[in-house]
């Protein structure tokens, strides 16, 4: 009887510890490892949670101008040196591309330097005594100009990263037609063919749809929007730096070297147009 109860302890040694208790084990270290990733992702939401507030909230108004190329729509309006105060009062909005933008030969002459007066925000300031802010961007076309833009800085209202914006007083649009129809034509190709629908409507619907609303999620990717920025610029500066170097050339200024050589190219082939020149000029009271 001994030698049967010892071949059978045996084969339970040898059958190892019981299924249940193996599932058991199993379970508790997938629980464990779920809470960790969990610990982990609070973690980071909380200290980006954390960082954005203090970095928008109380760093902002202290950051150079010359940071603006680096930061969203939203916070790029309150770094402007057109203005009189961090935030404006019965002020102007220069609506268009990169003409109302401020991009040209002054931005260029001071070094691409946005701490200085380099556009006709600066000189509309100067004239009026009013407070002048740009919501242009480059290669915005009049959708994107009349629309998007204005509803990404205005229409962000809810985010409590920032400090509320008035509206503005007037509205100056800058229109060029060197590219503007172009780029407007563009934008009608890609609205969706319906039969029987009237163009006004179907465009109101698309501007509406795509351009006239913004996700609450936004207001959280600012932080992230600025850090992927500034890492492209980052990116982009060593590689034009070592461009340089293989080429043999001095010049590794990294912003606005591009737009630049473009602008002196086009000036071996054509008069540009002279600042505002080309441009028509509406205003619209609000």
């Amino acid at each position: 009887m001994s030698s049967v109860g010892s071949q059978h302890d045996c084969r339970e040694r040898d059958r190892g510890p019981p299924k249940r208790a193996v599932a058991g084990g199993r379970y508790a270290r997938l629980k464990t490892g779920l809470t960790n990733v969990a610990l982990v992702v609070v973690s980071l939401a909380i200290t980006y949670f954390v960082a954005e507030y203090a970095f928008f909230s109380y760093a902002l108004p202290h950051l150079s101008m010359n940071l603006r190329p680096h930061l969203p729509d939203r916070a790029d309006f309150y770094l402007q040196n057109s203005k009189t105060a961090y935030i404006p009062h019965t002020y102007i909005a220069l609506i268009g591309d990169s003409y109302a933008q401020g991009m040209g030969d002054w931005l260029l002459s001071v070094g691409g330097k946005n701490d200085r007066p380099y556009h006709s925000a600066n000189v509309i300031h100067d004239l009026t005594g009013r407070d002048v802010v740009t919501f242009g961007r480059a290669a915005a076309g009049s959708a994107e100009a009349l629309v998007l833009r204005v509803t990404r800085i205005l229409g962000d209202s809810y985010c409590y990263l920032f400090a509320p914006i008035e509206t503005p007083k007037e509205f100056f649009i800058y229109v060029y037609e060197g590219n503007d129809i172009y780029e407007n034509n563009r934008l009608l190709e890609l609205l969706p063919k319906q039969v029987g629908s009237e163009p006004r409507a179907t465009i109101d619907r698309f501007l509406e749809r795509n351009y006239g609303s913004i996700a609450q999620w936004r207001c959280h990717g600012h932080l992230g929007d600025t850090i992927f920025r500034m890492a492209r610029f980052l990116v982009r500066d060593a590689f034009a730096k070592n461009c340089a170097r293989w080429l043999g050339s001095a010049d590794t200024s990294p912003m606005y070297r591009p737009r630049s050589s473009i602008f002196r190219r086009r000036r071996r082939h054509t008069a540009m147009p002279a600042p505002l020149s080309s441009e028509k000029t509406f205003i619209f009271p609000t």
